[in-house]
């Protein structure tokens, strides 16, 4: 069941993401939300998953995650995936809210 208080929160920490996570040398791509029912409690029903890239794109580099993991834990989420797409230079972080 979808409790519309902790959905309304999730927006707002995605809106958060998007206004006020800004690291110094890591650029946010993408901010979006995944709310699901899943039965069997192994899996988040609240996620929040965030695409970052290096600013200076250098595919080279590791994606310091970081700033963008505490900027989550300050709002009481808790990151329980990374994928990184090393061909793009992309990682997308998965937060989960319980």
């Amino acid at each position: 069941m979808i409790d519309e208080d902790k959905r309304n929160r999730v927006y707002e920490i995605v809106q958060e993401f998007k206004d006020d996570c800004s690291p110094k040398f890591i650029e946010l791509l993408e901010v979006y939300c995944d709310i699901k029912y899943y039965e069997d409690d192994e899996m988040p029903q609240y996620e929040i998953h965030v695409v970052i890239k290096d600013k200076d794109h250098q595919e080279y580099d590791n994606t310091y995650c970081y700033p963008v993991a505490e900027f989550g834990r300050d709002r009481g989420l808790f990151l329980f995936d990374t994928v990184s797409n090393w061909q793009e230079g992309k990682v997308t972080l998965r937060f989960g809210m319980e």
